[in-house]
Formats: C-alpha cells, structure tokens, sequence
C-alpha cells in the first residue's frame, strides 16, 4: 500500500472548523470556516505560511505526504507547500509529471479537478476499480451524505468514472523515487 495513501485514509470524516480553536478534535469545532489540523501540520514541519482559513483540499494533500515521506521528501515531490491546486499543477507539468485525463493513474497519484473548466480541487488517488477512480479528498462534500455541506468541508472518500469530463489530469507522484 502506498504510505501516503494509508496516511490519507486515517483521517477520512475529518471536518473543517470555524476557527482555530481545537483543531485535533475532529468533532468539536466543526463547521465553514477553513481552519484544519493540515495547515498546522504543514506549518510545524516547516512551512512558514499559515494556510488557515483558505480552501484546504491542497494543504490536506501537502500534510499527508509529510506524515507519509516528511517534509524534505514532500518538497521533492510536490515542491513547497502551496494551497493552490493550479500552482502545484503546474509544477507537475514543469517536472514532467504531468498526466492526461486519458492516464490511468496509480495509488498515491494526484487527481486534479476542473469543475468549471479551471483546476479548482485535487485529491489523492487511492485505487482504480470497475471503471472508477477512487480517491480521498480533502475539503469536499461527503457524497453519502453523512456529513452535511452546511457543516463545512470533510476528508471524504469520492469516486470517478475514468473519463469523467471534471477531470482536467494527473500528477504521476505514485513513482517519484524513480525520477
């Protein structure tokens, strides 16, 4: 199993909080806000910048590859932290791991995003079966419903088809030891 993944699935039903208080306490705290224990962790391993209050779905992603690889090895790999889903899009496409919507991905990979023709989400890939591409996002509406949009946003399982038109491509991360 790939660690980042493993890492990933730990914190599947994590909400959001409306400020920075308690931000360990998964049901405490919780709702539209923006604050999460992700920006903490990528702060404490160190990160400067405070992702607090901003949309979360990359920090997520940042966080579980420093608890996976830590900090050095997550900066090889995604470069430095950065809440942006375009920027880091970007850097895969400039170091050549940049993927097609046509690629089939691998676990750990990046799925990236474009609902309204932008990159605008990203989540990790956690294995592709029957034609879906599974994923753990961070940031996104539980698709069964268990954790209300109102709350605020939920480390969430979520499920593609393989060709999905919202996916705009891949950041190849599964085998960045081979690069």
């Amino acid at each position: 199993m790939n660690p980042a993944v493993e890492e990933a699935r730990r914190w599947l039903g994590y909400m959001e909080h409306q400020d920075a208080s308690r931000l360990g306490v998964p049901a405490v705290n919780i709702g539209k806000g923006g604050y999460t224990i992700f920006s903490e962790i990528v702060r404490e391993a160190g990160c400067f910048w405070n992702f607090q209050g901003e949309p979360w779905c990359m920090t997520f992603i940042f966080a579980v590859y420093i608890k996976a690889y830590g900090y050095e090895e997550t900066v090889k790999i995604l470069g430095r932290p950065w809440p942006g889903t375009r920027t880091v899009a970007r850097r895969m496409r400039r170091h050549g791991r940049w993927r097609e919507p046509d690629y089939i991905p691998s676990s750990g990979d990046l799925i990236f995003l474009a609902p309204d023709g932008q990159i605008s989400h990203a989540g990790i890939v956690e294995a592709v079966k029957s034609g879906q591409i599974i994923s753990i996002d961070g940031n996104t509406v539980d698709p069964q419903g268990q954790i209300p949009a109102e709350r605020g946003g939920a480390v969430a399982h979520r499920e593609r088809p393989i060709g999905d038109s919202w996916i705009a491509g891949y950041g190849e991360v599964s085998n960045w030891q081979k690069n």
